[in-house]
């Protein structure tokens, strides 16, 4: 099972579907998302602005004190270096309190 508020597993995805959205990323604690998931859980859109459906400029980060973003289902960090910048903001705010 990849999506559990969805229900949808592995099989339903297609690694031939050309978009981004249905890659799988593994996380450190082994729990599997899809990228479309992360990037939801991880506020994407807050550091970056999409054009024709994909990730461009940068954004103005977030102002105020982020929280880590955890996994859904142990709640360990999601460090993946695609949320890099989203990881580091909140680890950033974290240190200056």
């Amino acid at each position: 099972m990849v999506d559990l508020i969805m229900r949808f597993g592995t099989s339903k995805l297609s690694p031939h579907d050309g978009g981004l959205d249905n890659l799988l990323i593994t996380l450190d604690c082994g729990h599997v998302f899809t990228v479309e998931k992360l990037d939801g859980i991880c506020e994407l859109a807050r550091y970056y602005t999409k054009h024709d459906g994909r990730w461009q400029d940068l954004a103005t980060p977030p102002q105020g004190s982020q929280k880590l973003p955890i996994c859904p289902t142990c709640r360990g960090p999601i460090n993946s270096r695609r949320y890099g910048r989203v990881f580091k903001k909140a680890e950033l705010d974290y240190s200056q309190m």
